[in-house]
């Protein structure tokens, strides 16, 4: 989640505890009007249903930017653009290197035509989690053919490996 959202959020829940704090210190809470609780259980119902929807609008558009597509010697990602390879010890290196100079930002970089560059294949990343030092790494996601819709999921960097290899 950006940063601007998180304080907001916190803003939020921030000045609806003051604002309770307020009503029971002025003594608000001893009239007798179930108004008042109705709508303040209302209020925190909205808030905790906004952080719910923001998250997972959010994690959606990361996996978005996280996709990758591949043509025969270019692959488009759009954060990092169009961006050229050799064979698939190469490729597998330049997704990984994109996914791991992603910043999520809001900038997009124009998709190319898909007739100039048909796509073949779609990867999906799902979850990529790195260590400077290459001892814990996750990196799951699926592949997609471009032209038969067949899926083939991967657990790891190898199975990405072995799955472009075969593609």
């Amino acid at each position: 989640m950006k940063k601007n959202n998180v304080i907001i959020f916190i803003v939020l829940v921030l000045l609806s505890a003051f604002l309770l704090w307020l009503w029971y210190y002025l003594g608000l809470n001893k009239i007798d009007n179930p108004l008042d609780l109705v709508l303040s259980i209302i209020w925190w119902a909205l808030i905790i249903v906004a952080v719910i929807v923001i998250v997972r609008l959010e994690k959606a558009r990361r996996q978005r930017i996280r996709t990758v597509y591949v043509t025969e010697h270019e692959v488009y990602n759009s954060e990092a653009g169009i961006i050229p390879y050799d064979d698939s010890v190469r490729l597998v290196a330049i997704l990984e290197s994109i996914l791991k100079n992603l910043t999520y930002n809001f900038k997009r970089k124009d998709p190319p035509d898909n007739k100039t560059y048909p796509f073949r294949l779609l990867v999906h990343t799902d979850r990529f989690k790195y260590d400077n030092n290459d001892r814990e790494e996750t990196w799951e996601g699926e592949v997609v053919i471009a032209s038969t819709k067949q899926k083939e999921s991967y657990d790891n960097k190898s199975e990405l490996f072995n799955i472009l290899n075969r593609m």
